[in-house]
Parts: structure tokens; C-alpha cells; sequence
């Protein structure tokens, strides 16, 4: 005889399946596959038999949201990935317009290597004294080329300026000195004059290793470095090579200016 308290109503008028109702389906589900073999054995397996199909589908959901998780994954990463590349080249333009204005300051500067150091007099305007004397003494057109500012190279640590050989007493390197002029004709002037004076053999207070040099950023000076190889091979088979601003190699050869293409 079955058990009537089971369909009894409660305290609060509510049968006990009634409230199971209004349980989650979840819940009743769980409910439905753990209650024992009995009466209520036909709810039990159709449950079982609905699982696969829920779980299936459930499934098939969360496979769906891995699937355009991806594909925003992907999308995203593709966004990034242009943007870095933009962000590079804009970097480097950025960086090449740094180094053409750093070369342009320098532009009217030239260095003087191997010149005495402390035959100079003692003063601000020692090393452009005795800058406008060795001009002088090149070329009497050139005492009057103005020198707006002139300094040696700042002392740097001992390693750089030379090391004591055999225990001799040591004795540090001549610093270069950097000069600017006025104007970049007077600039040009002066190169020339001291290229063609050197070649001769030119000497200045008893040096005879004197030579000049444009001044160029760190940058173009790694480039031109890199470049100096193939530079001497062009002049070792008898052409006139030459670095053109900023690191390019140019040569004449059968009358004709070429650009030499480097590892060709």
C-alpha cells in the first residue's frame, strides 16, 4: 500500500512534486538517474537516454565558442603583428631622419689627426690658432678662412689613448682635433688643400703623418667601416674609388662614374 505522506501536502501546501518542479533541470536530472529502481524506473531511464543528447549538445556549444574564441585570437594577433611591423619602419625612418640631422650639424666640421698636442697656446682659442697657422702655411689663401670653434677630442680612459711598450714610459696618443668653420665652402676649401698637401709630403712642427678627416655620425662611420674592404680592393685594381655620402662607394672607370654594388 503505498505511503501517503509521500503526496501529503506540507506545512506550507506544496507536495513534494511539486517542489521537485521547481527544482533546476539540472537537478532533477541528477535526481531522476540517482533515485533507486522502483515505480519511478521509466523517469530514470529516460534521463539516461536524454544525457547523451544534452551533453552532445552542450558539447557542440562549447566547441562553437572555442572556435570564434580562435578565430578573434587569430584576427587580434594579425592586427598586432602589422601594427609592430608599422611601428618598425616607422622607427627606423624615424631613426634615419635622427642620423641625416646629426650629419648635417656636422656638416661644416673636419678632423685633424697626428697634430702635437700642447704646441698649441694655452688658451680657449688654442687649437684654433694653431688650426689657422698649419693653414696658413698650406696655403696663403687660407689664412683668412674662419674657424668658429675648435677643441681636441675629450680625454677618454687610459686604454684609448695608448699603452706603455717594452717599459718605456708611457705616453699618451695626440688627441684629433675637431674644427668647424664658418661656411661649407670654407670647409671644402681646406679638404682639398690638405689632401693635395699631404700628398706631397707636407710637414708640420717635424709631423709628416698628417691627415683629415670628414666628421660623420657613429652611424655612417660603422657603414663606411664595413665598407672599407671592398673600397681598397676597387683601388688595388687600379680604380678611383671613393665613399659618397652617406656610405656609398663610387668609381670611375672608362671615363665613367659607377656605383660599385657591394658582394658583386
Amino acid at each position: 500500500m503505498p505511503d501517503k505522506r509521500l503526496n501529503s501536502p506540507s506545512k506550507n501546501g506544496d507536495s513534494i512534486e511539486k517542489k521537485q518542479r521547481k527544482l533546476p533541470v539540472d537537478c532533477q536530472r541528477s535526481n531522476a538517474m540517482s533515485s533507486p529502481a522502483g515505480p519511478g524506473s521509466s523517469r530514470v531511464s529516460d534521463a539516461a537516454a536524454a544525457a547523451p543528447v544534452w551533453f552532445i549538445e552542450y558539447e557542440r556549444r562549447l566547441d562553437s565558442k572555442f572556435d570564434d574564441l580562435h578565430k578573434r585570437l587569430d584576427f587580434h594577433e594579425a592586427a598586432c603583428e602589422e601594427k609592430f611591423q608599422h611601428l618598425e619602419k616607422e622607427l627606423a625612418a624615424a631613426f634615419d631622419k635622427i642620423d641625416d640631422l646629426e650629419n648635417r650639424s656636422r656638416r661644416n666640421n673636419l678632423i685633424f689627426f697626428n697634430f702635437p698636442e700642447g704646441e698649441e697656446p694655452d688658451s680657449a682659442s688654442g687649437c684654433s690658432e694653431l688650426i689657422s697657422s698649419f693653414l696658413a702655411s698650406i696655403d696663403k689663401n687660407l689664412e683668412h678662412v674662419q674657424i668658429e670653434r675648435a677643441h681636441r677630442t675629450p680625454p677618454g680612459p687610459l686604454s684609448s689613448r695608448g699603452h706603455p711598450q717594452n717599459g718605456s714610459q708611457y705616453k699618451p696618443k695626440d688627441r684629433p682635433i675637431h674644427v668647424c668653420f664658418s661656411s661649407f665652402q670654407d670647409r671644402v676649401r681646406v679638404r682639398k688643400a690638405c689632401v693635395a698637401a699631404f700628398k706631397e709630403g707636407f710637414k708640420f712642427k717635424e709631423r709628416s703623418k698628417l691627415y683629415v678627416a670628414e666628421d660623420f655620425s657613429h652611424r655612417v662611420q660603422a657603414r663606411r667601416k664595413s665598407l672599407l674592404p671592398e673600397l681598397k680592393m676597387l683601388q688595388q685594381q687600379g680604380k678611383r674609388a671613393f665613399f659618397v655620402y652617406p656610405a656609398t662607394i663610387k668609381y670611375v672607370q672608362d671615363h665613367q662614374l659607377k656605383v660599385h654594388k657591394p658582394g658583386v
